[in-house]
């Protein structure tokens, strides 16, 4: 019998809420009927519902059948997946678990940081815009012609939505809090005390969830991270790096006094790491000018790996490394205690994708001296 139970609204989103349990080793299985959950056998089952285009009285009916074959009881983890911009019969939906479920209230949380879409003040923001200024104002089925939270859940169904700042739950309401960051998501679930709080909300609510209910910090970066070091100098350097920042890239350059004075490096670092919270695609580069100063080449090979290997550790999770410059390969590969290598793709004379023996790591390599296939970089800028 699943131990997790979930209920999405569409199939893509019950795909992603099956695509992370997948990342984190975990079996899970889609149904569309109800009635097909005594033959799953799978650690998390999610229903798709698909009423996110249904009417109110419709939707209602939908997750009514739903539980009226299951006990909420029998689930270590019960989740209502939401679209992430509140789209859908949202209120009908979760009125229906008040009144036929042991959850008397409901904490909401539909902001997706890992993807900048976050709420602050109430508002909603997709990438520092709001969202009533995004292409969603005009989407066909359900137009996002305001920001606010409140506003944008109205739907006629007599249910108290508050923007929450911590007050005390109360019961028959819905609360949605400012959310600017996945820590902000672990700070608002620590609050909530109450097994009769229903957990509603997109990915990063359920990442969150899913990592406390495994005791894994893997979980919250599940989703793979591009990270291209480029730890040679070549011709191209300077074209290759304008190239990436105009794909939006983030590009951290080591500092060149990094590799004299501790106090740079640790700050080029942190920098680093708060960026990879939220980010999945990331520059990190030898500086700037070619040094020529006696062991300094080692020196940068050594800065660059031990960073990977750190941010490995500290950061657990699915990685794509796109390595320029063979010696960085190396060193990267034995700070990964990596004991060899497998070809995954064969891309180009010189440019290679490789995975270790566990398929745990990938690696997509190449010389200093040849130019990354442009067909490579814009595979990574859709990632």
């Amino acid at each position: 019998m699943p131990d997790i139970f979930v209920i999405a609204d569409d199939l893509t989103s019950a795909a992603r809420i099956a695509g992370i349990a997948y990342s984190v080793g975990l079996t899970a299985r889609i149904i569309f009927d109800i009635n097909d959950l005594k033959s799953v056998t799978e650690d998390m089952v999610i229903v798709d519902s698909n009423t996110r285009s249904y009417s109110c009285i419709d939707a209602s009916r939908k997750i009514a059948d739903i539980i009226d074959h299951i006990n909420i009881d029998d689930y270590a983890l019960f989740f209502k997946k939401i679209d992430s911009v509140l789209r859908g019969r949202i209120l009908s939906e979760i009125n229906v678990l008040f009144s036929k479920t042991k959850f008397e209230s409901a904490v909401l949380i539909p902001a997706n940081p890992s993807k900048n879409r976050v709420i602050q003040d109430g508002k909603y923001y997709i990438d520092n815009t709001l969202l009533q200024e995004t292409n969603f104002c005009s989407d066909p089925e359900y137009p996002r012609k305001v920001s606010d939270v409140q506003q944008l859940l109205e739907d006629g169904v007599n249910v108290i939505v508050h923007k929450w700042r911590n007050e005390k739950i109360v019961a028959g309401s819905i609360y949605i809090p400012d959310i600017i960051s996945m820590q902000d998501i672990i700070i608002t679930y620590n609050r909530i005390k109450n097994d009769n709080v229903l957990l509603a909300g997109g990915v990063d609510f359920f990442k969150v969830l899913l990592s406390l209910h495994l005791g894994r910090q893997s979980v919250l970066y599940s989703s793979q991270k591009q990270i291209i070091v480029l730890g040679s100098y070549s011709s191209n350097r300077v074209s290759t790096l304008d190239s990436l920042r105009k794909k939006g890239f983030k590009v951290f350059q080591l500092p060149e006094n990094a590799l004299s004075k501790n106090e740079y490096l640790d700050k080029w670092e942190k920098q680093i790491f708060k960026s990879l919270v939220n980010e999945t695609k990331l520059v990190i580069a030898a500086p700037d000018k070619k040094i020529d100063t006696l062991g300094s080449s080692q020196k940068i090979t050594a800065i660059l790996s031990t960073l990977i290997g750190r941010i490995y550790n500290l950061l657990p999770g699915r990685y794509h490394f796109y390595i320029e410059g063979g010696e960085t390969a190396f060193s990267i590969c034995k700070q990964l205690n990596v004991k060899g290598l497998k070809i995954s793709e064969f891309i180009d004379d010189g440019v290679i994708t490789l995975k270790d023996d566990n398929n745990k790591h990938c690696f997509t390599i190449k010389p200093g001296s040849y130019k990354w296939p442009e067909f490579i970089m814009d595979n990574v800028e859709k990632h």
